[in-house]
């Protein structure tokens, strides 16, 4: 028989492994084919590179740990929702990135302090260590964006005397 605690947790990483394998960095990088126009743009793609590193270090430990445990993770996939953001410049992106993964370190936050086998624990809490600062990175990154000039628009008559 299983132990009911036992189970919890190993669900608890199961879904863990599903948030960073299905998270918005992780898809910008894997599908989204963001290309980078000018310096900035390349500055937020290799930071986005970095923190996707990082979270196929934190999927590749969870998932040693739950094979460890003779757990079978389960599959998940990104949200239908993510595909928006296709063939989109990283600068534009950067907004969304922040947007999505601010609330996404939380949830691995709170997940780290409510598991109390201190293994686990442990792994949790260096999951979140690891990738905390790359929020910061990419809010430092948004707030030195580039703004682009608004042009006026070049209006020379109107088109209804063409109809």
């Amino acid at each position: 028989m299983k132990d009911p605690e036992r189970s919890e947790l190993l669900a608890t990483l199961d879904g863990t492994l599903q948030l960073e394998s299905n998270s918005f960095i992780r898809y910008l990088v894997e599908s989204a084919d963001a290309h980078p126009g000018d310096e900035f743009e390349r500055e937020v793609l290799r930071v986005s590179h970095e923190w996707y590193r990082a979270t196929e270090q934190s999927c590749r430990a969870l998932r040693d740990y739950l094979a460890e445990a003779d757990y079978s993770p389960s599959d998940g996939s990104w949200p239908l929702h993510f595909a928006q953001y296709n063939f989109l410049a990283p600068a534009y992106l950067l907004k969304t990135v922040i947007r999505h993964m601010g609330p996404h370190l939380e949830k691995l936050r709170v997940l780290s302090q409510g598991i109390t086998d201190p293994d686990a624990r442990d792994l949790l809490t260096a999951i979140y260590e690891r990738q905390r600062p790359f929020l910061g990175q990419m809010e430092t990154l948004d707030a030195k964006r580039p703004r682009a000039a608004t042009k006026a628009p070049n209006v020379r008559g109107t088109s209804a005397s063409r109809w």
